[in-house]
């Protein structure tokens, strides 16, 4: 499994656990970082018909996020990354999907990604875990790989000040 320090990857053992929050959070905190954002979706949804895409595969649908609408793509787009990608795939075509967008960008630019996935193919600089002890986890769930697991209830901006983009690389300021 390769090694990308420059990625910091955010998922959820449950549905609206604080996520995408957290993420716009960490990225006001690194405003001057010039990251860019990736949501990506295991599964398709239903998008606007005039929706542009970069890259359209049986497997996988990869766009662009530049507008203002009640996306989670969108509020990383409104908090200040550089780029955001939403990637929409199946499973099986996660990581090359992910692979055409760091293809797209430099090598050193920072990502901040969310993904219930992506773990099961790359190692992150780091892997933050939003959980819910009140909800039921995700079948498919891969938190406990998590370099940290928090709970929706923490204060999400507290946390995301100890989040750090540093040398184009990802660490938690202990």
């Amino acid at each position: 499994m390769d090694y990308y320090p420059n990625i910091l990857l955010i998922s959820g053992t449950a549905k609206n656990v604080g996520k995408t929050t957290l993420g716009c959070n960490i990225l006001s905190y690194n405003a001057n970082k010039d990251i860019i954002a990736v949501k990506i979706s295991p599964h398709f949804h239903q998008m606007p018909s005039d929706r542009i895409y970069l890259k359209k595969e049986e497997t996988y649908h990869i766009s662009e996020e530049n507008e203002i609408s009640g996306k989670d793509s969108s509020r990383f787009f409104q908090t200040g990354a550089r780029k955001v990608y939403y990637i929409q795939c199946r499973d099986d075509s996660l990581f090359n999907a992910f692979e055409e967008v760091l293809e797209w960008n430099d090598t050193n630019s920072l990502y901040l990604v969310e993904s219930g996935g992506l773990a099961n193919y790359i190692k992150p600089g780091l892997f933050i875990a939003v959980t819910n002890t009140q909800k039921p986890v995700k079948p498919y769930s891969n938190f406990l790989l998590a370099d940290i697991i928090v709970d929706e209830n923490i204060d999400f901006n507290k946390f995301a000040r100890r989040v750090v983009a540093h040398d184009y690389k990802w660490v938690f300021d202990d």
